[in-house]
């Protein structure tokens, strides 16, 4: 195995959150998510998971990272996305 020297690798636990996209502009490829707890989230559309576009009023999955101004919203998903794919998963449709 190759060693890793003079670098520090940091760990962190991410919670995957619940939220509501409050604010979205297309042209420019960000937007506001907030989280069920009110705090805002900046969302980037870089960590769109999902297929379609994010529209004002979507329930989103994302996990939460801290960044220079605020909390940032990073692998964020539909909430319909993932439930379709837990019931893939289980073998419902």
């Amino acid at each position: 195995m190759p060693e890793i020297s003079g670098m520090e690798i940091e760990c962190m636990s991410v919670k995957q959150q619940t939220g509501t996209v409050v604010s979205w502009s297309r042209e420019r490829g960000f937007g506001f998510i907030q989280a069920a707890n009110g705090k805002n989230h900046f969302a980037h559309i870089h960590e769109w998971m999902s297929d379609d576009g994010p529209t004002v009023g979507q329930i989103v999955l994302f996990a939460s990272i801290p960044a220079e101004k605020g909390p940032k919203a990073v692998n964020i998903y539909l909430q319909s996305d993932t439930e379709s794919g837990a019931n893939a998963l289980a073998g419902g449709v």
